[in-house]
């Protein structure tokens, strides 16, 4: 009896055990792609990690950081778009 095969990507996509690896596997993919989503903000930007919803920066000017406080809702909303899913919620600072 021959048994079907599933690639990586589908049984991560599929099965349900492999649920977390999924949610971290996006949650690195927010962080390393943060520059395709906001390229303007290479100089001045770095992503940190994602836990529980928020997304966290590392930000050396306080100009910026106001900036990106002021526009946080249309940060999450152009992250989540790019994304096409509600990953962040929330920016936070380290």
């Amino acid at each position: 009896m021959r048994r079907n095969f599933l690639s990586i990507k589908e049984a991560i996509n599929t099965e349900p055990q492999l649920r977390k690896i999924k949610e971290n596997i996006k949650r690195s993919d927010v962080v390393l792609r943060f520059y395709e989503i906001f390229p303007e903000l290479q100089k001045v930007v770095t992503p940190i990690k994602i836990e529980n919803g928020s997304i966290f920066l590392h930000v050396e000017n306080s100009v910026w950081r106001s900036e990106i406080i002021f526009k946080e809702e249309l940060f999450v909303s152009k992250i989540n778009k790019f994304f096409k899913e509600d990953i962040i919620k929330h920016i936070k600072f380290k």
